[in-house]
């Protein structure tokens, strides 16, 4: 389906196939009868346009919204997309080991079908399991719309219309009437989807800013949480792999807290020009190591998910939370004795889980705040974490591996960027 917002086209419902060869990319879609396609260099995959979506060449290009998600959250490897549509309908879009899958690209009729969907999607992803972003109303799900979906396009992710050694003149005029159809469906779509948002907002301001704010807090407690405190902890088994497996470099690990109150972490392997390791030698290495490992010529990804007691509700860090003050002396002196080790970053404190239908001025308290925050430095350097508050938090580790010598300070031939936030409460 083709969806038309703030002056963009954004595509949902493609068909995604692996690319095992130097096949035509333009010639299978030709065989499906579709006239666009997404198709990349080095991609080993492609997509075309659902043939109920057919239409000739228009002034305004088509974006996949796989592509467009998968280029927002690069470094993730499993996670869906669920946005609501008009009469109950809602468009899922799910990313299986960082890329697109066919039949998780899709437009669904009703919460049964999403529902039955993301359990089939829950079990292709099986033990890595995998992150929920959207606007449904789903709990642990983090809130991305329509619009922060269109702001993050770009021409990576345009489709192409598909070669052709021939083209019927009558053929294609007839096409173009079927074309314009679609683009003012689109539209049309588009305004229910308005109308419909709309409505549901209307029913949401029948209650208080106080109610609404209460009903999101209680279910953002019950997210999961990594406490700062624990990073150390939690990369013990990562520093502990070594930095090869099979004759393949180990050169990033990223890890992030998934709703299931789970760590996952890809490890991504390049292999060395002119190496003697195969793709058979990572696997014989690796052996049980990893719960999944994706092979793309010379780079392979490989997941492992871990359970620690570390990782807790998201209420019990809340709990722990103080007056902002406080926390600029505490926190903030924590931050300045790691920056003789790397880049600290702190933001300002923002209103956490105020809904968008809620009125900050009309809560009875000014609600908890949270500000995020970010540090850049060697990976030996995160046991500085360990003297962090307990209301500070880690969503996201990432660990770029180098074979290149460095003895300074703050550089390391393993360098770590840490992601999280704090909470506070009000005085």
């Amino acid at each position: 389906m083709i969806f038309d917002v703030n002056g963009k086209r954004l595509v949902f419902g493609m068909q995604w196939e692996a690319l095992l060869s130097d096949a035509d990319v333009h010639s299978k879609a030709r065989t499906g009868k579709s006239r666009y396609v997404w198709t990349q260099d080095k991609a080993f995959y492609y997509g075309v346009l659902n043939v109920a979506d057919r239409e000739e060449k228009l002034r305004m290009p088509l974006y996949s919204g796989a592509i467009v998600l998968q280029h927002r959250y690069p470094d993730e490897q499993n996670l869906m997309l669920v946005l609501e549509v008009p009469n109950g309908t809602y468009i899922a879009c799910g990313l299986h080991q960082g890329r697109p899958r066919s039949g998780f690209d899709a437009v669904v009729a009703d919460r049964a079908a999403l529902d039955a969907l993301l359990s089939s999607f829950k079990e292709l992803c099986g033990a890595a399991s995998f992150n929920l972003y959207g606007d449904a109303r789903i709990a642990g799900i983090e809130h991305v719309s329509m619009a922060d979906l269109v702001g993050s396009i770009d021409n990576t992710a345009q489709l192409r219309r598909v070669k052709s050694a021939f083209v019927n003149p009558l053929a294609a005029m007839g096409a173009g009437a079927v074309a314009i159809a679609v683009v003012a469906y689109s539209v049309h779509t588009y305004q229910q989807y308005r109308a419909a948002e709309a409505q549901r907002l209307a029913l949401a301001a029948q209650k208080s800013s106080q109610t609404l704010y209460a009903e999101e807090l209680a279910a953002r407690r019950n997210d999961a949480a990594l406490p700062a405190r624990s990073v150390a902890e939690i990369l013990a088994p990562i520093q502990g792999m070594g930095l090869t497996n099979g004759g393949w470099p180990l050169t990033k690990a990223s890890c992030n807290v998934s709703i299931e109150k789970l760590l996952v972490c890809t490890f991504e392997y390049a292999r060395r020009q002119h190496s003697a390791a195969t793709n058979k030698t990572f696997v014989d290495a690796a052996g049980k190591s990893f719960d999944s490992i994706e092979f793309a010529g010379d780079l392979i990804k490989a997941t492992k998910q871990y359970k620690s007691a570390a990782l807790l509700a998201q209420g019990k860090v809340i709990d722990a939370a103080q007056g902002q003050r406080e926390e600029t002396i505490e926190f903030g002196s924590a931050l300045q004795r790691l920056a003789m080790f790397g880049k600290p970053k702190l933001e300002e404190h923002q209103p956490f889980a105020l809904p968008a239908s809620a009125v900050l001025g009309e809560l009875a308290a000014p609600p908890i705040g949270a500000a995020n925050w970010e540090f850049v430095g060697p990976l030996r350097s995160v046991k500085g974490l360990a003297a962090f508050p307990a209301y500070a938090t880690v969503s996201r580790i990432v660990v770029t591996f180098s074979d290149k010598p460095a003895y300074e300070l703050r550089q390391s031939l393993a360098m770590v960027t840490v992601s999280g936030r704090i909470f506070s409460k009000p005085h």
